[in-house]
């Protein structure tokens, strides 16, 4: 978990998993359409034929961009999931090290230089 000052705290593996189950439930939406579109309808009347196939048509579109989005904002919150990850390992490292030389540097011997 990562507090930051403006009272948010982040839950790096929620943000990681939450970001997986979006790229997969996009999947499964897309594939709730089928991929070649919707059978022609015949009502006997070719205008309505037209309106009908270009509703259709619409729909589809629509709901593919809706996969494309759900998948794209998974993405993203992996990508920043990946990136708090990497920014609190990267911290936690620099207060080891931060640490250990505070620790270690008081009591080190360090050899003097020669003079000239």
């Amino acid at each position: 978990m990562t507090n930051r000052s403006d009272g948010y705290s982040v839950f790096i593996d929620d943000v990681i998993h939450t970001g997986g189950k979006f790229k997969q439930i996009s999947l499964d939406y897309k594939n709730l359409m089928p991929m070649s579109g919707f059978d022609p309808v015949d009502t006997g009347n070719p205008q309505t034929n037209s309106v009908i196939e270009t509703t259709l048509r619409t729909i589809g579109e629509l709901h593919l961009m809706i996969a494309q989005a759900m998948y794209q904002h998974g993405a993203k919150l992996l990508l920043a999931g990946e990136k708090y990850e990497d920014a609190e390992n990267a911290s936690n490292a620099n207060i080891i090290l931060q640490t250990a030389v505070l620790e270690i540097a008081p009591n080190a011997k360090f050899p003097t230089p020669p003079n000239p």
